[in-house]
């Protein structure tokens, strides 16, 4: 400035207002993204519809055996055929053995991998139809039915339901298995601004 004294502040520099400047807030950790994220629009709407393999008499069998039945009934065609149903068919509980293509809801798996909270198995509720039969063959639809949230002294969680639909060649409902999965989601990080420790 001319007139003045290198070094030295003037009048004018010692009465002009500081300028002051926000510093950028910064999160301590990413942003909360869960179940929720996912669109309203999918839940209701088949993600997948897979045609299994025709179930074989050993399959059921084996199944029983793993589960300790020892009652013939479930293990010998023959002894089957004289029972009260006239012939072989699978334990109530095979269907949870009968998946499609994706383990879980692709939609899920997507913000799991991007949120990196994990889902946990919920349990399952399961409406039984018609018994399984050797040489069925399953279709097996799927798609998510239910999405929300509780909170309670641990905090929040966020619930999903997917439900998949079990039917064979004579379109005979074999079962509903409704699984659900859950997410603990972490309170929001409170912000800090830099520098801060």
């Amino acid at each position: 400035m001319a007139g003045s004294t290198p070094g030295k502040l003037t009048r004018q520099a010692l009465t002009r207002p500081i300028q002051t400047v926000a510093k950028p807030q910064r999160w301590r950790t990413k942003p909360r993204v869960s179940f929720l994220e996912i669109q309203r629009a999918e839940i209701g709407r088949d993600y997948e519809c897979s045609v299994l393999p025709p179930i074989t008499a050993e399959e059921l069998i084996e199944y029983a055996r793993t589960l300790g039945i020892e009652d013939p009934l479930w293990l010998d065609p023959e002894a089957a055929r004289a029972g009260p149903l006239g012939r072989l068919v699978g334990l109530p509980t095979f269907v949870v053995k009968l998946r499609g293509s994706f383990y879980v809801p692709p939609l899920a798996a997507s913000e799991m991998s991007r949120s990196g909270f994990v889902g946990f198995d919920g349990g399952k509720d399961i409406e039984f139809g018609v018994p399984i039969e050797p040489g069925d063959s399953i279709t097996v639809r799927s798609r998510i039915t239910e999405i929300y949230e509780k909170t309670g002294r641990s905090g929040s969680m966020v619930f999903l339901v997917y439900r998949q639909e079990l039917r064979n060649q004579r379109d005979e409902l074999i079962a509903n298995v409704d699984s659900r999965m859950l997410q603990k989601i972490p309170p929001l990080p409170t912000p800090t601004v830099d520098g801060d420790t």
